[in-house]
């Protein structure tokens, strides 16, 4: 079977390659179309290891705990679409403790201190390479930020890409929620009322959780509510 992947994606990673040329000057596509495919590897996506990282397999319960609901549909969907093309992907880290934040930030691996990081509100996750993490070069990380974008734009999720030079320092394997939709009413007719949080909101709603010694819940949905119901009443009521 020929490993390398399917006419249409190449045909789409080399648009993807004419819009930066026309954006930047940069002819790139055969080096853009070369890197997808180095990075298909069809004899690792057959493997039983690494079928364990399959998203509908139950092994990647603990790593959804405490990731919010569109972060793991953005990956079940990016994994899916990677996988289709015998892309071995893997996601790294979904929630991360401030604990675990801030032993990274003094290590130098992430710019972000505790509490300053999507990570530390189950809003962001990070994707590697099966094998070699985040060993990639620029031209595959690009075609893998092409992917999830579409993969984004597809399911309307409102995602923002740790590659993109909007934000602020590279780091490719990132992925970050930019908003979530909330329920919060019904209209007369029984339509439903939407309004957009950002992780930020919820930071702020955690501050105060931790400033008023408020239990935090030990489910994803339950943390969720609360800093919802704290947002609502605390720091939208009380922006200073």
């Amino acid at each position: 079977m020929d490993p390398r992947p399917i006419l249409k994606f190449l045909r789409w990673v080399r648009f993807i390659d004419r819009i930066q040329h026309w954006a930047k000057g940069e002819l790139s596509h055969r080096e853009h179309k070369e890197a997808a495919r180095e990075l298909v590897d069809e004899k690792t996506t057959k493997t039983l290891e690494y079928r364990r990282y399959d998203p509908s397999n139950r092994f990647y319960a603990d790593k959804y705990q405490w990731a919010h609901p569109d972060i793991i549909e953005f990956w079940e969907h990016f994994f899916m679409t990677c996988d289709k093309r015998n892309i071995p992907v893997r996601a790294f880290e979904f929630y991360r403790s401030n604990h675990r934040q801030d032993e990274l930030y003094k290590s130098g691996r992430t710019k972000a201190p505790a509490g300053r990081s999507p990570h530390n509100i189950g809003m962001a996750v990070d994707i590697v390479g099966y094998k070699k993490y985040w060993d990639l070069t620029k031209k595959q990380w690009d075609v893998l930020g092409e992917i999830g974008k579409e993969v984004a734009r597809k399911r309307k999720i409102n995602i923002f890409w740790g590659g993109d030079p909007k934000f602020g320092f590279y780091d490719p394997a990132h992925w970050e929620l930019k908003t979530i939709k909330v329920l919060t009413g019904v209209e007369e007719d029984g339509k439903p009322i939407f309004e957009k949080r950002s992780w930020k909101d919820y930071r702020a709603a955690e501050k105060w959780r931790i400033a008023n010694n408020m239990q935090l819940p030990e489910t994803t949905s339950k943390r969720f509510e609360m800093w919802e119901n704290i947002y609502n009443t605390e720091i939208r009521s009380n922006p200073d």
